[in-house]
């Protein structure tokens, strides 16, 4: 199907946005751009926002 693309292996794991809700976020936030983009330095506000409190409820 796809020429040069040959796997041995490969598997999908579903993983509930509860177990990430940073990367749930990051998918809506990227809903808003039309074009393909990336953070070097700072990420959207939601984001970070994100970030911060599943650290706190980490440690």
């Amino acid at each position: 199907m796809y020429p040069g693309r040959k796997f041995e292996e490969i598997s999908y794991h579903f993983i509930p946005k509860d177990a990430n809700k940073v990367a749930h976020v990051l998918a809506k936030e990227g809903r808003w751009y039309r074009a393909p983009c990336f953070w070097v330095e700072e990420t959207p506000n939601p984001v970070e926002k994100m970030t911060i409190v599943n650290w706190n409820n980490w440690i």
